[in-house]
């Protein structure tokens, strides 16, 4: 099945962001019932935010489909593969949530603020994560909208069965 070629600008960028990798936390709950995140996460995640928003040029949110991939650099002497926690899929996550909408809570009400870089972490459709010890601590992120015309094969179609 060939789909249909949307008219999408191709858009790119890449942003450094000089900040210890950190997890995202799992939600806590309250003495009252409720759920909140962890304070480590939300400083992470406000961190992040604001450090994107003022030292990179993103204007508004990309309203279309991206490709994102994220590199995780801890402080080591030598460089190699991360392969001790936190998991990546954490560290990937508190990354996407910290560019997207932000929802808050104060007295009762909510809002929320326009993403930084989308709109929705429903838009990325494609990602790629690594983590590495380096001398340089940090997340390095590349982003690109996806526009290029592609052929989708589902391996339970006809002509991929074996015969």
């Amino acid at each position: 099945m060939t789909l249909p070629i949307p008219d999408i600008p191709d858009l790119h960028g890449e942003m450094w962001i000089p900040f210890m990798p950190t997890a995202k936390g799992r939600p806590r709950l309250s003495k009252f019932g409720g759920a909140f995140t962890p304070k480590k996460t939300r400083e992470a995640e406000r961190f992040i935010r604001e450090y994107v928003h003022y030292h990179h040029v993103i204007k508004e949110p990309i309203p279309y489909p991206l490709a994102i991939s994220i590199r995780f650099f801890f402080k080591g002497e030598e460089t190699a593969y991360h392969c001790k926690r936190p998991d990546l899929d954490n560290l990937v996550k508190l990354v996407a949530d910290s560019l997207g909408p932000h929802i808050t809570t104060y007295l009762g009400v909510r809002t929320q603020s326009k993403g930084i870089l989308y709109n929705d972490d429903c838009q990325i459709v494609s990602l790629m994560a690594d983590k590495y010890v380096h001398p340089i601590q940090g997340i390095w992120v590349r982003w690109r909208t996806m526009r290029y015309p592609f052929t989708v094969k589902h391996p339970l179609e006809p002509e991929c069965q074996p015969k």
